[in-house]
């Protein structure tokens, strides 16, 4: 069964990693006052959406970014902060190989 990486385009991937694994990109859009403003050309993104800092505050979160690597089945194999390629490398294989080797299908 073919694989597909979809990310945002706030992903902190580097750009020749992207282009190498075939990675797909969605724009986002946030309505502000009833402005549709691109995700990806949102410069200050902490300000933007967490001016005050009482959402970080109260869901507990100390830093951004927060990288998450999902299982096909919804389950968050693992979560940490900003990673370099090597990291993004390891995890991204891991995923694609972890179904196959544990028999799960999709």
């Amino acid at each position: 069964m073919p694989v597909a990486i979809v990310t945002d385009t706030t992903h902190y991937a580097p750009p020749e990693f992207v282009a190498e694994q075939g990675i797909h990109e969605v724009s986002l859009y946030v309505n502000e006052g009833g402005n549709a403003i691109r995700e990806s050309e949102i410069v200050d993104y902490e300000q933007f959406y967490d001016g005050d800092g009482s959402f970080s505050t109260a869901l507990g979160l100390t830093s951004q970014p927060v990288t998450l690597f999902v299982r096909p089945d919804g389950t968050i194999m693992k979560q940490t902060g900003e990673i370099d390629l090597a990291e993004i490398r390891s995890s991204v294989a891991e995923l694609l190989v972890a179904p196959r080797a544990t028999g799960v299908t999709g």
